[in-house]
């Protein structure tokens, strides 16, 4: 694609307000980086301006899943020496008081395991109703795969939005799990909706996915109605089946970043775990088309640290909000 059909591409995106097709996503592959970035620059600034969205995530039960996501450490199937633990209630109102004090405006609840277990299930729902009284934080959750009646309750409870990665386009998923299926992920996700949620779906780069599987992945998600779009690089974890995966080529994050911001032009581009492995690439993001960051610590993985990232927001002129 021309620099010019970019340029125009974006007129078009920015004047409607909507994302462009499949043929036209792929055609962005082979996009001037430069041109490609410029454009995605724009439409973030059309559609959020300067402000960067902040949000922090603690793993209220970490380990022993069941499930066998082969990039993941806390699989009881992968020898990670992921030992499980649940936070204590307490623990959890502390790290939202430091989130939010820190910038964050929303705050996540993930939960480990294909679907909630009753009894943790009722300690979040009333967690929730706790965080809600006592912070103002926008409250999420990754509980699982969760049906409707699930979900009505997190919502009543003060859930704003609810959490369920995609991870990758639906031909590549049965490569990287086989315990739960694509279309079990989106039934989840759907529920999140007819509950009245907001959803947060997004996916995880450098599993070994083509170029159509990331195409395909932020065109289901735009499908799932998702407002607010992780995307993460892999980390790969010793005892995962994807331990020995390469880094994404220089460049590669931002050309997938951009192309999302095509296909999602209302949606938060977020960028979140495993930033570190893009090196230098995570200014050029951050100038283009991403406008919110996973703040603080992973799951599994350490994050750059608050004082860094506020620093580097500040150099790049980006406004937290």
């Amino acid at each position: 694609m021309s620099p010019g059909e970019v340029r125009s591409l974006v007129d078009r995106v920015v004047s409607r307000g909507e994302g462009v097709c499949r043929e036209e996503a792929l055609a962005l592959r082979d996009a001037p980086l430069p041109d490609l970035l410029e454009g995605a620059s724009r439409i973030r600034e059309a559609f959020s301006g300067r402000t960067l969205q902040l949000c922090a995530i603690v793993p209220f039960a970490s380990g022993a899943c069941g499930e066998d996501c082969a990039f993941c450490a806390q699989s009881a199937r992968w020898n990670t020496r992921c030992v499980p633990r649940r936070m204590e209630d307490e623990e959890v109102l502390a790290a939202a008081r430091r989130a939010r004090s820190r910038g964050a405006r929303f705050f996540s609840l993930v939960v480990s395991g294909r679907v909630p277990e009753e009894g943790l299930f009722r300690r979040m729902v009333s967690l929730i109703r706790r965080l809600r009284k006592e912070t103002d934080l926008h409250l999420c959750a990754s509980p699982g795969l969760v049906d409707e009646a699930q979900a009505r309750e997190l919502a009543e409870a003060g859930l704003r939005r609810l959490h369920g990665n995609l991870e990758t386009g639906p031909g590549f998923f049965p490569r990287v799990c086989t315990t739960h299926r694509f279309e079990d992920k989106l039934r989840s996700l759907a529920a999140a909706r007819a509950a009245g949620l907001e959803v947060c779906s997004g996916g995880l780069l450098g599993m070994g996915e083509g170029w159509e599987d990331r195409v395909d992945l932020a065109l289901a998600v735009r499908e799932a109605g998702a407002v607010s779009v992780p995307l993460n690089v892999l980390v790969p974890l010793p005892g995962t089946p994807l331990e020995s995966r390469p880094s994404l080529e220089p460049g590669e994050f931002l050309r997938v970043a951009s192309v999302f911001r095509f296909v999602l032009p209302r949606a938060r581009i977020r960028f979140a775990g495993g930033r570190a492995r893009v090196g230098s690439d995570q200014e050029a993001a951050l100038l283009g088309p991403v406008d919110g960051v996973l703040a603080g610590d992973y799951l599994t993985t350490p994050g750059p640290g608050w004082e860094q990232d506020r620093q580097l927001f500040a150099r790049l002129g980006r406004e937290v909000g």
